[in-house]
């Protein structure tokens, strides 16, 4: 056996599994929600705290009665930890964000799941329109299915479901979605699923399903550097976890990036380099914030320091 061979760092995966893990990306996730089905993940009725602007108010915020027990509102219960990283756009000539429309408005949820946020899109907002889709077809029949099962006929076809490899197929034409016609594009971490040559494959197809001219926004929240589950990543430091920087594969066979704001930035709105620099003129940034928190079981009585980025884009 070769010394490189013993000298080889056993925690960074070798190319062979780096690309093997790209090529079966989908079947790692397909059994994932084969295994987990609609039961690993809340649904995101934070949206309007966040980004009030992109969505319609929930109807239990209309009064001053306590929030109901069932309503997950984050998936956090936390403390600040430190102070929150934020980046906002600086360029005088940046694009005008223009106000979306009252009603009728198109959603798109790229890596969709089983609809987390999807249902409480419609269950909000009467008028709204949700494209879905994910690249597990497991997932898309879970959403089918509790889509039968507790939606009218007619909030039924407000939900538009499909299968679809975002790294590799045109979103609008696998799912039909009207070419730059959506208004907001959610990713909720979606793109750290991906590898982080895809990245801006991804980015290309939100971008061609976007309204222009400051009216379409891609709104992001994902892993950032130094969570705990990178922190943790790097302690084990078991044999070929590490893919490449602040990326990771599980246990599971899903993987893992973690962002910086500057690198999601980068992603959206610098081209990022190669031979494609198109993106450059695709987005504008909003704002991008990383934000750090302790979390607190109160059964246990411990802590977790997690950090995740959120970011709001508009369409050039």
């Amino acid at each position: 056996m070769s010394q490189s061979f013993y000298a080889r760092d056993k925690f960074q995966a070798s190319k062979f599994w780096v690309e093997k893990y790209e090529q079966e990306a989908s079947k790692n996730w397909d059994r994932f929600y084969k295994t987990h089905k609609g039961n690993f993940f809340n649904d995101r009725e934070w949206f309007y705290r966040e980004f009030p602007e992109c969505f319609r108010k929930p109807e239990w915020r209309e009064t001053e009665e306590p929030m109901p027990e069932h309503i997950e509102v984050d998936e956090f219960d936390t403390t600040t930890a430190e102070p929150s990283e934020v980046m906002k756009s600086t360029t005088k000539d940046e694009v005008e964000v223009k106000p979306l429309p009252e009603e009728n408005r198109v959603y798109l949820e790229l890596g969709c799941g089983v609809g987390n946020s999807a249902f409480p899109i419609i269950k909000n907002d009467p008028t709204a329109v949700v494209y879905c889709c994910d690249y597990s077809a497991n997932a898309i029949e879970v959403l089918r299915k509790r889509k039968e099962e507790t939606l009218s006929k007619e909030d039924q076809l407000r939900i538009r479901e499909f299968v679809c490899d975002i790294t590799k197929e045109d979103v609008c034409e696998k799912g039909a979605v009207p070419k730059n016609a959506v208004d907001v594009c959610t990713c909720v971490f979606v793109l750290s699923a991906l590898s982080p040559e895809t990245v801006k494959i991804a980015i290309e197809n939100i971008a061609n399903a976007l309204k222009r001219n400051g009216q379409g926004r891609c709104l992001v929240r994902d892993y950032a550097v130094g969570d705990l589950a990178e922190v943790r990543f790097e302690n084990a430091r078991r044999d070929g976890q590490k893919l490449g920087d602040h990326f990771y594969v599980r246990s599971d066979r899903t993987r893992s990036i973690f962002f910086s704001n500057e690198g999601l930035v980068e992603d959206f709105c610098g081209g990022g380099g190669g031979d494609n620099n198109d993106n450059k003129k695709h987005f504008s940034l909003i704002e991008c914030t990383k934000f750090a928190r302790i979390i607190k079981n109160r059964k246990d009585e411990t802590e977790m320091r997690r950090r995740w980025v959120q970011s709001s884009f508009v369409r050039n």
